[in-house]
């Protein structure tokens, strides 16, 4: 952004750094739908939400959720972003407690992860996906998303079904 505020350009500039702490808010969804993912994963019968409350690892994703949410929140007014989508999505982000956080996320990537009787249970397109198994046919761009923290590997069209349920690419 500097080479944007020496060309003089300094609202684009602000405009660009808001954008990418949206990003980073996608990246922090994905890596916590991972996590979720992953404690699903074993087995089929559905996990209590409230059993996510004691799971640090899920616990930690969400809280980096909230803090690249409060993050971005404070770069769009920054610069003056008024995208309602992006900052709704980021409010109700930083104002939920952890089970909340989590039923905002799931509600998000339905194709995924779904709720029943307060359990988080696989949705239809939930597919374990071996780690030596090939990911062919990224969606175009989607080779520069940045990788998840998590470790783990899943099928690239689950993870942007967030990112399709709230109308982003990317951009604020």
């Amino acid at each position: 952004m500097p080479r944007l505020r020496a060309a003089g350009c300094p609202q684009q500039a602000e405009e660009v750094i808001a954008a990418r702490a949206f990003g980073a808010v996608l990246d922090r969804a994905r890596d916590a739908i991972a996590e979720l993912t992953r404690v699903v994963e074993p087995g089929r019968g559905g996990v209590p939400v409230t059993t996510f409350r004691r799971d640090a690892t899920v616990r930690k994703s969400l809280t980096a959720l909230k803090a690249a949410a409060k993050n971005f929140l404070a770069k769009a007014s920054t610069a003056g972003v008024p995208e309602p989508t992006s900052r709704a999505f980021a409010e109700a982000l930083v104002g939920a407690d952890d089970e909340h956080a989590i039923r905002l996320l799931v509600g998000r990537v339905g194709e995924v992860l779904s709720l029943s009787d307060g359990s988080l249970i696989r949705g239809a397109l939930f597919r374990v996906v071996d780690r030596t198994e090939a990911i062919d046919g990224l969606e175009e761009g989607a080779d520069s998303i940045e990788p998840d923290r998590t470790g783990r590997t899943f099928r690239i069209a689950n993870l942007h079904s967030l990112l399709r349920d709230i109308g982003q690419w990317g951009t604020p």
